[in-house]
């Protein structure tokens, strides 16, 4: 599409044949570069993502099977829970941006919200599948962040009171790779 406001059988098929092998972004480079039509490209390319990822059922391959990797059992966990029951949101803590990657990688039915105090593992997990990164600051406790999870949440209209969301997180607290703790929290305020 860089000189056509219509993209070329071969264009849709590359954008629809990404979203089938499950890549978590598509980029296009040369149509909002250089290209005469960028805005279509890019409209036009939205649509095709979501009508593939609406006709496709969401069968998630299996991640290779780790003895003891609490991070993978969580992210199996998360996307089971958030299909049982009624979940509006999964945040997940992260200091390295692994358990995002690997949530977002079973893909839940809901939104991920990652956050993390680092601004680069925000920028990484901006092109990880179905993750809306937030950048917070560093929390001290697991209440600490339940309680400022919540308030972000709510205070960007995420999440309204009465939905509920599922955390998980590390502990102990800031600990890269230290992922073994799932809530479920009910908004209340």
């Amino acid at each position: 599409m860089i000189n056509n406001p219509t993209p070329t059988r071969a264009e849709v098929n590359d954008v629809a044949n990404a979203v089938y092998d499950g890549v978590d972004a598509v980029m296009l480079s040369g149509e909002t570069a250089v290209g005469e039509y960028p805005i279509e490209a890019v409209s036009i390319m939205t649509d095709i993502i979501n009508d593939v990822e609406n006709s496709i059922d969401r069968k998630v391959e299996e991640v290779e099977k780790v003895k003891n990797d609490n991070r993978i059992a969580i992210g199996h966990s998360v996307r089971l829970i958030s299909e049982t029951m009624d979940i509006d949101g999964i945040v997940v803590m992260s200091e390295s941006g692994a358990t995002a990657r690997i949530v977002s990688h079973f893909r839940p039915n809901v939104t991920i919200y990652g956050m993390s105090p680092h601004t680069y593992i925000c920028n990484r997990m901006a092109l990880m599948w179905g993750v809306v990164p937030i950048q917070t600051k560093s929390f001290l406790s697991t209440d600490d962040m339940l309680i400022n999870a919540e308030k972000i949440l709510l205070s960007k209209k995420f999440l309204k009171k009465g939905q509920t969301f599922i955390l998980t997180a590390g502990i102990p607290v800031g600990i890269s790779g230290s992922t073994n703790m799932i809530q479920i929290q009910k908004i209340n305020k």
